[in-house]
């Protein structure tokens, strides 16, 4: 058997979409040959990683766009119009590589967005789709973390639930021959379609990976570590975590791993709130085979979203960066476990996380009383640190 992996970029010592393709990519390939159709934005990074560990089931073939391409590759301008270009070069390098062969299914894992479903069906091979999120949607109360952006949110939210209505989307999802989803609500907008969506999540981190106990519990001698992981924009609703930090008067100390256009001004948040000796900021935390920059051990990983509370963004790729990791962990079909908010937590055990929702689906019964809103769900998480461990 022969798996044609897509990815559009891949590295072995980078977190997010590089990070996870290579994830899939080197591990499938300790079991079965792996081709990887890829970008090649660090393509240095992987030869230099592959010269000195050779792995003879895993290949890299290489895709880049002929003709003028919109992304200038120095920022994420142009890049959405690329990745649709690129996809439809992909498919005519897969057409001409899976020609004749047998015992070959093409799986796309990165930048798997329920709203740009591959171009990959009709090749007479299996597809695989997914894992794959975006079906998130951020409630009105919550649009003024994104500032200018929040008319752009507000028809990103319009379009996502349009997609079932289209019928070139439905197809599409109908002819793939498995689909996994990152979180709920993804799967829900998926089994409009089709009702064998399975969530799967693959954040890299390997099994057993938070199991030992925290070091210390808020209020206990000594400080409170809090690791907030991932790109500061608005998407991912920091000014909650400062909120929740203001508000709590334990011993605590947020440190912030990431980069992103809104870093400046949340620093200027940071120093308003009057919460400088309580906030540190990394930055781009390097790749460290050892790890990163706080045990996992002595830290609980915090991260929300105005789109319902998204743990770590679609996937939680932050850990696999600061608190290392291995290879994409399954966790199966849960639907059983309802769960009210997004991500990674729609995969933990019930003891694995503190739910702090931002609504109440009707007739649920609240783990946790909390008014609808951002400032209720910094009073939750506030409340929740008293509780952590």
């Amino acid at each position: 058997m022969k798996i044609a992996l897509v990815g559009h970029t891949i590295s072995p010592f980078r977190g997010s979409e590089p990070g996870n393709t290579w994830n899939w990519a080197w591990h499938l390939s300790q079991h079965v040959e792996i081709e990887v159709f890829a970008h090649p934005h660090y393509r240095k990074e992987v030869e230099a990683f592959l010269a000195e560990n050779p792995n003879p089931r895993l290949r890299v073939t290489w895709v880049e766009l002929q003709g003028k391409d919109p992304w200038d590759q120095t920022n994420e301008r142009g890049l959405r119009l690329h990745y649709w270009l690129w996809l439809s070069e992909v498919r005519g390098r897969l057409r001409h590589a899976l020609e004749g062969k047998k015992g070959t299914l093409i799986h796309h894992v990165s930048w798997s967005t329920v709203s740009a479903p591959p171009p990959f069906t009709g090749l007479d091979v299996p597809v695989v789709w997914g894992p794959v999120g975006g079906g998130q949607t951020s409630p009105l109360s919550f649009l003024w973390f994104y500032g200018r952006e929040a008319p752009g949110e507000l028809l990103r939210s319009l379009r996502v639930k349009a997609l079932p209505l289209l019928p070139s989307w439905r197809a599409r999802v109908r002819g793939y021959a498995r689909v996994f989803a990152t979180n709920r609500e993804t799967a829900r907008l998926l089994e409009l379609v089709r009702s064998d969506v399975q969530l799967w999540l693959d954040t890299g981190i390997p099994l057993g990976f938070g199991s030992e106990p925290t070091a210390r519990r808020p209020g206990e001698e000594g400080e409170f570590t809090l690791l907030w992981a991932g790109r500061l924009e608005p998407i991912k609703g920091f000014p909650l975590a400062l909120e929740a930090l203001r508000l709590t008067s334990f011993p605590v100390r947020l440190v912030v791993a990431g980069q992103g256009s809104m870093l400046s001004r949340y620093r200027k948040m940071v120093a308003k709130l009057g919460l400088a000796e309580r906030v540190q900021f990394l930055g781009r935390v390097p790749y460290d085979k050892d790890g990163g920059p706080v045990p996992p051990g002595g830290c609980v990983f915090v991260h929300e979203s105005p789109r319902f509370l998204r743990i770590g963004g679609t996937r939680g790729h932050g850990l696999r960066r600061t608190c290392g990791g291995a290879g994409p962990s399954r966790r199966g079909d849960i639907r059983a476990r309802e769960r009210w908010n997004q991500g990674a937590c729609n995969h933990l055990p019930p003891d694995g996380a503190r739910v702090c929702p931002g609504h109440r689906p009707p007739g649920a019964k609240p783990r946790v009383a909390v008014a609808p809103g951002p400032r209720g769900l910094a009073l939750c998480a506030a409340g929740a640190l008293g509780q952590a461990g």
